[in-house]
């Protein structure tokens, strides 16, 4: 449920760090005005799991604290 949305706000990204912590944020709050009934204290973890496969993927990168990320040019990953 929460990949839709963690790809919708990846998208609005420019360059530059974003807070790890604000993201999740967002994507909670955009999930709350589309009127979708959820339990927050699972959502969040599961929003963090697909941050996480992002940066295996090679689509994100995690400061070495996880406390930030940015979003790579995609083009130049295979």
């Amino acid at each position: 449920m929460p990949s839709e949305f963690v790809e919708r706000e990846l998208s609005k990204m420019g360059g530059g760090k974003v807070s790890t912590l604000e993201f999740v944020n967002q994507v909670v709050k955009q999930m709350r005005e589309s009127g979708l009934q959820f339990d927050e204290d699972e959502v969040r973890p599961r929003i963090v799991d697909d941050l996480w496969e992002l940066h295996k993927r090679g689509i994100i990168r995690f400061s070495d604290d996880l406390l930030q990320f940015e979003k790579l040019n995609q083009q130049a990953n295979p």
